[in-house]
């Protein structure tokens, strides 16, 4: 949307605002509709009245301020103003797995064309790119992924924080052996990753190799002193170690 500002929908609700894109009309689907007709009767009204936005027994699908409430709508609205045009066309659609943004840059290119600068803006990985891959890869094939991305891995290409997701997701699986393997492959290339050795501690705790869960705790908290799981998980760890040797 030529000279629109992108860093101004900071406060936008995540399920619709990330996803304006230019002047959009009726959308198909009850949901999006209702959105939009209630948007543009706060746009020509001025007002965010129930008595003046919401109608009823109109040959139209009721516009329902009882399922959605209107902030939502009533945003909308303010990005109209600020844009100076009313909002119109949108897409919107409903993923049920992770990282469902990973294929909105794909879907609007289809429903749309052209070039959408929001998506630069959201900074969220499409599905096709080395770290939503890395991702996928891993939880289906595990550490083996390590070698087949190496020359990402070290260049960077496949960041920290997907590392880390992607030991996580193993975790997660309790397959424990792949999930160690990634997260100090993680601390080879990261090793000031205090995220990378909580996940190892907790990981080390959830097999009973309660030693090497403390050290790694340890070393989350030396790296980053306001991390309260570590320290929550680390107190834990050493009270039921006392515990233990107390018995004995």
């Amino acid at each position: 949307m030529p000279g629109w500002d992108w860093r101004s929908t900071t406060n936008l609700p995540g399920q619709i605002g990330q996803l304006i894109l230019k002047p959009l009309a009726y959308p198909p689907g009850w949901d999006a509709m209702n959105h939009g007709l209630l948007t543009q009767n706060i746009l020509k009204s001025g007002s965010t009245a129930i008595s003046s936005v919401c109608t009823t027994g109109s040959s139209l699908t009721a516009l329902s301020c009882h399922f959605y409430p209107l902030g939502i709508d009533v945003q909308w609205a303010q990005i109209s103003r600020l844009t100076g045009e009313h909002v119109g066309n949108a897409v919107v659609f409903f993923a049920n797995g992770y990282n469902g943004l990973a294929i909105a840059p794909a879907i609007v290119h289809e429903a749309l064309g052209g070039d959408h600068p929001a998506f630069r803006w959201i900074k969220y990985d499409a599905y096709d790119s080395p770290n939503v891959r890395f991702i996928h890869d891993t939880v289906h094939n595990g550490a083996q992924t390590l070698s087949t991305y190496a020359p990402q891995l070290k260049d960077n290409t496949i960041s920290e924080e997907t590392i880390n997701s992607a030991g996580y997701f193993l975790l997660r699986q309790k397959k424990y052996d792949d999930a160690i393997a990634v997260f100090n492959r993680c601390i080879e290339l990261h090793p000031n990753s205090a995220n990378a050795f909580n996940n190892l501690g907790e990981t080390y705790a959830e097999t009973g190799q309660t030693e090497l869960a403390i050290k790694n705790y340890q070393r989350a908290l030396e790296l980053d002193p306001t991390r309260n799981d570590a320290r929550a998980a680390l107190d834990k760890l050493r009270s039921a170690s006392s515990k233990i040797e107390a018995a004995h």
